[in-house]
């Protein structure tokens, strides 16, 4: 599956995520490490994600959407695309511009994963 254009995000079958061409991270079971094989984020059991950085809990439900602290919900359309909503159930600016190519609903875990820990993680300067 790829995340973006040109500069995309690959996942490989085997769990390693390529950006730019280049090895930035794997799929460990249920968690996503760096280049450098530090954690990034882990699902628990009970479908609790944490990820390094963020501030707020986040939940796996049982139709694995995720459902951020305070209301906020992400989703992964079947067709790949990116969806996300406030509070109140309403679009956010950017809910639906993002899609990712190749996505199989059966990796929609591993997709949310790689797209909340972009979110979350900033850039090193």
């Amino acid at each position: 599956m790829k995340i973006g254009g040109k500069a995309a995000i690959e996942v490989k079958d085997d769990g390693t995520v390529m950006a730019g061409g280049k090895p930035a991270g794997k799929f460990v079971g249920a968690e996503l490490h760096d280049a450098s094989d530090a954690l990034i984020a882990s699902v628990a059991a009970d479908g609790t994600i944490t990820i390094t950085g963020a501030q707020k809990k986040v939940k796996f439900n049982d139709k694995d959407e995720v459902e951020i602290e305070g209301g906020a919900k992400i989703v992964i359309g079947d067709d790949g695309v990116v969806k996300s909503m406030d509070a109140t159930g309403k679009p956010d600016k950017d809910s639906g511009k993002l899609k990712i190519t190749g996505f199989k609903p059966t990796a929609r875990r591993a997709a949310t994963l790689l797209v909340l820990s972009m979110l979350v993680m900033k850039p090193a300067h």
